[in-house]
């Protein structure tokens, strides 16, 4: 998927905005606090009604206004037209997500359409957070690859509820809340076995990304773990856990507790790795999925690279210069540097550069 161009009313500092963009790379560069990141986060609602940066909605909204609009035009490949989708955000919370001009959707079906990978400090969590945000990056291959995943995935959402529900009640009986664990048991096998199978094919894309930006020697393991012990039948788990989970009032296992443990030699790569090593290694995450996602469904996805010199020396950011231009993925990177000074593109023709001035954007001839 391309994002031809791009229009913002009123989101953050931009009071208004049109950018044609490049299919390939666009270099959106201008001091901090200028607007540049708002241009990245304009493209992120396009993608699932979302900010990467903010929960709240009232900053997104420029001061005075009375409503942030975002709207692009996406050339699906594939499909061999274009595509329009337009989202507002209103200051009381409410939001509108509009396709082709005639009908509202959901952000599923937005993602659907313009599937999206963010590089930001605010998504440096795979490695340093804790495991909701590797289980939220893994659902985002498998929503994009398996088609039935996405609705396994709402039924074991729903199951679960239902047995948190009775585990809360402490007058319902064990047969009752049994009743729910056969349920319970499918839909996680099912989920765990897409998991399963998609991290085994996404490795080997990794490596490759690890092998370009860490160095040709470098390994980095991938453990699946299912959210329970798996030397042991899920299903003996759930009645022997019962009591304790009726204490605790939730289901203490189960896909829900899943992970995706990122290893290095050493061991664990938070206390192995500097902070520039964790940005290429979560950098190589990210376009590993995008390269899994044109394999096996030939879309492509857009990358939103917020600030590319941050914790790299020259060498490293040239070399995830080079990883995101050979990607064939378009790419929007945002940079304190002037594009002409920056050492990332080198003599590099096929691209859109764009100077964001405090709130406006000009397009560079």
């Amino acid at each position: 998927m391309q994002v031809q161009s791009l229009r913002l009313n009123d989101l953050r500092n931009i009071e208004r905005a049109e950018l044609k963009l490049h299919p390939s790379l666009n270099l959106i560069y201008g001091a901090n606090g200028a607007g540049k990141t708002s241009i990245l986060e304009g493209i992120h609602l396009l993608s699932d009604g979302r900010t990467f940066r903010h929960a709240s909605i009232q900053p997104l909204i420029r001061k005075g206004a009375g409503r942030a609009v975002a709207f692009g035009e996406i050339l699906d490949p594939l499909e061999n037209r274009v595509r329009t989708i337009g989202v507002i955000k209103e200051p009381g919370g409410g939001s509108r997500f509009r396709v082709d001009r005639d009908r509202d959707v959901t952000a599923a079906e937005l993602a659907r359409i313009l599937p999206v990978q963010v590089l930001a400090q605010q998504h440096a969590d795979l490695l340093d957070g804790g495991p909701g945000a590797r289980r939220k990056f893994v659902y985002w291959g498998l929503f994009h690859v398996e088609q039935e995943f996405f609705q396994e995935w709402k039924r074991f959402q729903r199951v679960l509820r239902q047995r948190n529900g009775l585990l809360r009640h402490g007058k319902i009986g064990d047969a009752e809340i049994r009743a729910w664990d056969e349920e319970f048991l499918v839909s996680a096998k099912a989920l765990d076995a897409y998991r399963a199978h998609y991290v085994e094919r996404y490795s080997s894309h990794l490596q490759s990304y690890v092998r370009q930006l860490l160095g040709p020697d470098r390994e980095i393991r991938l453990q699946h773990y299912p959210g329970w012990d798996s030397r042991k039948e899920l299903g003996d788990l759930l009645k022997e856990g019962l009591s304790r989970d009726r204490e605790a009032g939730y289901s203490r296992i189960g896909p829900h507790r899943a992970d995706l443990r990122v290893a290095g030699p050493l061991g664990g790569v938070a206390n192995t790795f500097s902070r520039g090593q964790r940005k290429l290694l979560n950098s190589a995450l990210r376009l590993a999925q995008g390269t899994c996602l044109r394999e096996l469904t030939g879309k492509r996805c857009l990358y939103l690279v917020d600030e590319l010199h941050a914790e790299l020396d020259t060498a490293n950011a040239r070399k995830l210069g080079a990883c995101l231009t050979d990607s064939g993925h378009q790419v929007l990177v945002t940079s304190a540097v002037d594009a002409d000074a920056d050492p990332c593109w080198p003599g590099l023709e096929e691209k859109a550069v764009f100077h964001v001035e405090h709130g406006r954007v000009h397009a560079r001839e």
